[in-house]
């Protein structure tokens, strides 16, 4: 008889709970954000500025022991305004994606950052991870099961709705290191 069960390792083992400790506190985020002005129901939609609450949440995501080997810059510039109707838990769903491609690509630090050119205002989140796989289409990154790496493909899908339904667009801008994202947003 063939035996195929292979005993865990030490690393199997941290692995799976450090995973089941990320699931938590994305949980214990949600909740400590509903209790918060302003975003007080986070699965129904709110009127608030996008850049404040991006700036918010991207220092919840650094306060995670989960993601202390990754360093947020926040460069979102407080003077730009994007007032939105938008679901606080689309936004939160969106971010933790772009965080684990960043981290799945050994990125140490993730930045977003505010341009405002004309009447358009940019978030740029550029990571300084592996960068996009060479093999990768970059005109299909965003469609729906389209993976170049083990996920589900998903996960840029989502992003790239969510950015949608706000209004705005979303490109993949080359850069000599790391990965990085072009959120646009006309300003009316």
């Amino acid at each position: 008889m063939i035996n195929l069960y292979t005993p865990p390792t030490i690393s199997n083992i941290n692995d799976l709970v450090d995973g089941v400790k990320e699931a938590n506190q994305k949980i214990y985020t949600i909740s400590k954000m509903a209790t918060l002005k302003n975003f007080s129901d986070k699965k129904e939609p709110i009127n608030g500025d996008f850049i404040t609450f991006l700036k918010f949440y991207l220092k919840e995501l650094s306060s995670y022991k989960y993601n202390k080997n990754v360093q947020f810059i926040d460069n979102l510039d407080d003077k730009y305004k994007l007032n939105k109707e938008f679901i606080p838990i689309e936004i939160i769903l969106m971010m933790d994606n772009i965080v684990s491609n960043s981290k799945k690509a050994k990125a140490k630090t993730i930045e977003l950052k505010t341009i405002k050119k004309g009447n358009s205002i940019f978030i740029n989140i550029q990571d300084d991870g592996k960068g996009l796989n060479p093999e990768a289409d970059k005109t299909l990154i965003f469609e729906k099961g389209k993976s170049y790496t083990n996920g589900s493909g998903l996960g840029l899908y989502q992003v790239k709705n969510a950015i949608k339904k706000l209004g705005g667009n979303v490109e993949y801008k080359e850069t000599e290191i790391g990965f990085c994202l072009e959120v646009m947003f006309i300003c009316n």
